[in-house]
């Protein structure tokens, strides 16, 4: 019977190690998932700006393009003139038609941006940049020549900071970027005070590391970057711009003043707060309600989309405000945006057939001009979305599902696409991919 007692008990003493080896692989499992949602970025991302806790996982400026994938890995393709692609080469013969993964040391990231430099966010905060740096914008303590190209991630270190948030932009030369605690910092060209910090430089007198951008102790939450001006929308949703006033329209300040300002400016318009900002040669904004806003160079409506035949100093409504959206990206004359049920919407200049609007068509001549004038709905079967790129004639977005399609005139992206031609006007898969 002793020895029974014994069996029984050290059956039982058995079932209970494996019931807690069990309940300790669970809990390392669902840590892991945890951890892993922590640190991978959100697939509810605001493209060309940023919102706390969600990160643009894709990026597209001019010929190259960027994608972080779900596990955190960084793939690049296009064009490499200057080294953008992070491949450790650059030049004629270099560029890449299908994804490349920039692998060093296995880093992951969570946000990019890209112009013919690129600077990326690692999970842990720490920011490396590469490619173009001919006005310091890569934020290393030096600069190059026009033809010299930096083609390997490189280390931004100023004294261990960590960031939640840059911003680039295809046609400018300085950078923007959010540390963790909300302080803003700034480098790279200056010629139009565009740094926000109190003073310009002269060609090759630019910043070239961060600078504390100093507004009072004003906390900020999602930035972008113009062609020669910078935004910021702070903690209470306020909206501040600065750099090239853009013929008198370009900062939103409701002036036509032809004049540059080298400190944040509130753009003030009632009592409106702010959550997003994408901006190209002119501006989009989502309210915190929503409702989308849009200003600067838009004639004949190519991007604030509206028909008038004047540019708009201050903010606009787009649309009636009946359709609320969570998502924003601002091409060289056309914008997008995502509507909080996932729907895709395109308007601005359709383009020179390159089908940049992925609607279905690219006649110059539509809608009695060169415009689509309102929002237009991107109908694809039903297909929901929920980030959004766009560069000077081609775009890409992630699905919610986590694929990624693309469409406009990139040849590059779609030499690895089965039967795609050249244009797509509409939204293809780019297979093999999912973000």
């Amino acid at each position: 019977m002793q020895k029974n007692k014994l069996s029984t008990d050290r059956i039982i003493a058995m079932i209970c190690i494996s019931v807690g080896t069990v309940a300790l692989m669970v809990t390392a499992v669902m840590t892991g998932l945890l951890l892993r949602d922590k640190d991978i970025p959100s697939h509810a991302v605001i493209n060309s700006g940023h919102v706390d806790g969600l990160f643009p996982v894709i990026s597209v400026s001019g010929g190259n393009t960027f994608a972080i994938a779900q596990n955190g890995d960084l793939y690049s393709w296009g064009n490499n003139e200057f080294g953008p692609l992070g491949l450790g080469n650059s030049g004629s013969g270099t560029e890449k038609n299908t994804p490349q993964h920039v692998n060093n040391g296995n880093r992951k990231y969570k946000a990019i941006a890209s112009g013919n430099h690129t600077l990326a966010l690692a999970v842990n905060g720490d920011l490396y940049s590469w490619g173009y740096n001919v006005s310091g914008q890569l934020g290393l303590g030096f600069t190059g020549s026009s033809s010299d190209a930096n083609p390997t991630p490189l280390y931004v270190g100023d004294g261990g900071r960590k960031y939640k948030a840059i911003a680039a932009n295809g046609s400018a030369n300085h950078i923007l970027a959010l540390a963790e605690n909300g302080d803003l910092y700034a480098w790279g060209a200056n010629n139009l005070g565009q740094l926000g910090l109190g003073y310009t430089s002269n060609y090759g007198e630019n910043p070239e590391t961060p600078q504390y951008v100093s507004a009072g102790g004003r906390k900020y939450k999602a930035i972008a970057v113009g062609s020669s001006s910078s935004f910021a929308i702070a903690e209470n949703g306020d909206l501040y711009s600065w750099g090239y006033n853009g013929l008198g329209y370009g900062l939103g300040l409701g002036e036509y003043t032809n004049i540059s300002y080298d400190t944040p400016q509130y753009v003030s318009d009632g009592s409106r707060k702010y959550k997003a900002i994408a901006s190209y040669g002119y501006s989009l904004a989502i309210a915190e309600n929503g409702d989308v806003y849009t200003w600067g160079y838009g004639a004949c409506g190519y991007e604030p989309g509206y028909m008038e035949e004047f540019n708009y100093c201050t903010p606009k409504l787009v649309g009636d405000g009946s359709r609320q959206y969570k998502a924003i990206a601002a091409g060289s004359d056309y914008s997008f945006a995502i509507a909080e049920n996932g729907d895709l919407y395109a308007w601005g200049h359709v383009g020179y057939g390159d089908g940049r609007l992925g609607i279905g068509y690219w006649d110059s001549y539509i809608q009695g001009g060169y415009v689509c004038e309102t929002p237009t709905h991107v109908s694809d079967g039903g297909r929901k979305y929920s980030s959004i790129a766009a560069s000077y004639s081609h775009s890409f977005a992630v699905a919610e599902n986590g694929d990624l399609y693309t469409w406009g005139s990139s040849p590059l992206s779609y030499e690895y696409i089965p039967g795609a031609s050249w244009p797509l006007d509409t939204p293809a898969l780019v297979p093999g991919f999912v973000i």
